[in-house]
């Protein structure tokens, strides 16, 4: 028997604070306190009991929040999209209707192919897929090299690094000169600096609860920093328009609709190049030192993976098909953006009223879900907070149950572009380097839009020696939530 939306189970409302400290705990510390409603409530409930404003979209008047866990729920909601709607990536501060032009901005950034639905995603998908075709991605190769190669020769035997901000700048001025045709040692840094700060305050609990438009309030600081990154990419492409750049922006203002007009509107590129710069750089950079990490913690997977880079490429450069040959490598990408996936979870709307879980959902409900507990699902994985890439060698999940890159139509356009960028990289640096863990390190999570370690990652760069066993262990800090170290 179908029951109501008010049927579903909830926690209460916290005292004097109600909704608003439900959310301020869900920014605190997400995958935790997600997992312990979870266990509370099962694996359907609502945010909180009696219903609340909105948290992932902009809208007036949503019934309700809920969560939904399991592999079953995802494919509901990623298989049904003319149902389950997305949303812009700026969620409920993504302005609605006629607003004030300080605001007004929001809704160019916010929005690219994340929010937008129905016939016109597709129509949009369809326009910027050529540039992530495997011809596109070849032409991208050669680029990729030289910014990794340039960036590892300044290394220094010995010298300690954060790891994660080396793998950020790299991952960002790829993405600057594949995909806006930067100069990669001077305008990428600048812009990828902006893109940064800008990313900080959109996920900050701050931004998100205390939307003052008020000198001192972080929506203050969150509004003038869009405006200032909607200008430098209305810049570039005043600097794009009619250009032979090989470059996506480029690809983006050239390209036309089955009449001969301009496929996009500027503001439409606009959200479009914010979402891709996150999908080219974040995500990436994120997914690179934990991979790094993780092999520093686990010696033996570490001396497999050397094997294979013997075996496989010697001292030379791998070309582009010869990433195909890395197996491990491959299992190891795999295995590393199961237990860290770059994006640790998403969301929907309901378009049309359904049925979800055995509850009748109204049109508005939002509905979010976990990539990371279904990739910490034990009746999934085996021990999953166990590092193996070898069970990459006898497991095949389907696509809701392993989604780093979400799944269906709605699948990142990018994740052809990302495991390309990851694996050469990683293959790069350990020809080259053992990189070594800072002893007694503190590796806390930082939760947002994606995941990254929220002190950096300090590592020391070795010779390529074998001494893999160096630096592993005596770890500290909110990692030890998620893997077995």
């Amino acid at each position: 028997m179908t029951k109501s939306i008010e049927q579903i189970p909830a926690p209460a409302p916290m005292p004097l604070f109600g909704w608003r400290g439900t959310l301020w705990q869900l920014f605190s510390d997400p995958l935790n306190y997600l997992q312990k409603l979870r266990q509370q409530h099962g694996d359907v409930f609502a945010f909180v009991r009696g219903g609340n404003p909105p948290i992932f979209f902009p809208a007036n008047g949503r019934p309700h929040t809920l969560m939904a866990f399991g592999a079953e729920f995802n494919r509901q909601l990623l298989s049904n999209s003319d149902v389950f709607y997305s949303g812009p990536l700026l969620g409920p501060m993504h302005p609605m209707g006629e607003v004030n032009a300080r605001r007004s901005v929001l809704k160019r950034l916010g929005t690219g192919l994340f929010g937008v639905n129905g016939i016109e995603h597709r129509r949009q998908r369809r326009l910027v897929m050529p540039a992530f075709h495997k011809q596109k991605l070849g032409e991208y190769y050669q680029d990729m090299i030289r910014i990794i190669q340039w960036n590892l020769d300044s290394w220094k035997l010995n010298e300690q690094r954060d790891i994660w901000n080396d793998m950020m700048n790299i991952t960002l001025q790829v993405a600057a000169q594949c995909l806006f045709g930067l100069d990669i040692r001077r305008e990428g840094q600048a812009f990828g600096d902006l893109i940064q700060e800008w990313l900080h305050h959109a996920t900050s609990p701050q931004t998100v609860s205390l939307q003052i438009d008020l000198p001192g309030f972080p929506y203050h600081r969150f509004l003038n920093l869009s405006h200032k990154l909607d200008t430098t990419i209305r810049e570039l492409i005043q600097q794009r328009r009619n250009a032979e750049g090989q470059d996506v922006l480029s690809l983006l203002l050239n390209s036309r609709d089955e009449n001969g007009n301009p496929a996009f509107t500027d503001d439409e590129i606009i959200g479009h190049s914010v979402i891709f710069i996150i999908a080219g750089h974040e995500t990436s950079s994120n997914a690179l030192a934990w991979t790094f990490f993780l092999l520093s913690q686990h010696p033996q997977v570490m001396k497999n993976l050397r094997l294979e880079l013997d075996e496989k490429l010697g001292s030379q450069t791998p070309a582009y098909d010869s990433l195909k040959q890395l197996t491990y490598l491959d299992n190891i990408v795999k295995e590393s953006m199961r237990i860290l996936p770059p994006v640790p979870m998403s969301a929907r709307v309901v378009a049309s009223p359904i049925e979800l879980g055995g509850y009748l959902l109204p049109i508005g409900t939002e509905i979010g879900f976990s990539h990371f507990h279904t990739h910490h699902d034990s009746s999934i994985y085996q021990d999953p907070e166990t590092f193996n890439p070898s069970r990459w060698q006898h497991i095949n999940p389907s696509a809701h149950e392993y989604m780093p890159f979400s799944a269906g139509i709605r699948a990142c356009i990018g994740m052809p572009f990302a495991l390309m960028e990851i694996p050469l990289i990683l293959a790069l640096t350990l020809q080259r380097y053992r990189l070594e863990l800072v002893p007694n390190s503190k590796i806390d999570l930082n939760v947002g839009i994606t995941i990254s370690p929220k002190h950096g990652l300090s590592m020391f760069i070795r010779p390529a020696d074998g001494n893999y066993e160096a630096g592993a262990g005596n770890v500290k800090g909110t990692i030890r939530n998620v893997v077995n170290l």
